[in-house]
């Protein structure tokens, strides 16, 4: 693993330092050549953000989609309406992203004194927001432990929320809605033969394994 650490860490010094010779039209560029409170940033500080872009985008849209073949699997009438009306996907890809919540939390220094719903949270606290919790909050959420593939406004923070909302939502939510479309043109049908394979993080509901039969 340190190997690997060090082999991507290696790659993108040599490519900061290419961008920021010449930048182009790409996302390595508008980081190194980005001056936020007037300074650009460090190569201490690109280097964890770009790991931070490769595995927020790997792990959270795989674990998405897998979780995504359980539900159906364990909702089998969500997946045949879906088939009737394909044009319910970008709805059922919202409910998705509340029900599975491939990130668990975060955690954040609170910068001014606050009172939440009754709990007081000093300045200086650490506050850790618990994703799955948020979406299955009663008081946002009619019926929240229940998948609704009609489940509509969906205000679920899936994606984060804020200043800090995910930068890679968009993709995700095509990744996911490329996948469905051709599965449903294609007549595929996911059934899962054994229990997932959890992966034990306390950071992401991710799934090692996932033993499944396609059907036609």
């Amino acid at each position: 693993m340190q190997a690997a650490r060090q082999g991507v860490f290696a790659y993108f010094s040599e490519l900061t330092e290419r961008r920021r010779a010449e930048p182009q039209d790409d996302l390595v560029s508008a980081l190194v050549t980005a001056a936020p409170g007037g300074a650009p940033l460090r190569l201490d500080e690109l280097l964890p953000y770009y790991l931070l872009l490769m595995f927020a985008g790997n792990d959270t849209t795989r674990n998405l989609v897998s979780w995504s073949m359980v539900t159906f699997d364990e909702h089998p009438g969500e997946w045949d309406a879906l088939v009737a009306s394909p044009d319910r996907i970008p709805v059922v890809i919202e409910e998705m992203l509340r029900w599975t919540t491939p990130v668990y939390c975060m955690r954040r220094t609170a910068t001014r004194a606050f009172e939440l719903h009754g709990e007081r949270v000093e300045a200086g606290q650490k506050v850790v927001l618990w994703w799955p919790a948020a979406n299955r909050d009663p008081r946002v959420f009619p019926d929240p432990e229940r998948f609704d593939g009609a489940r509509s406004p969906n205000r679920h923070v899936g994606f984060g929320w804020g200043p800090h909302f995910c930068l890679g939502s968009h993709l995700a939510r095509l990744e996911l809605e490329v996948l469905l479309r051709r599965m449903v043109a294609r007549g595929v049908r996911v059934e899962v033969t054994g229990p997932p394979e959890r992966l034990r993080s306390n950071f992401f509901r991710g799934i090692k394994r996932l033993p499944v039969r396609f059907q036609d």
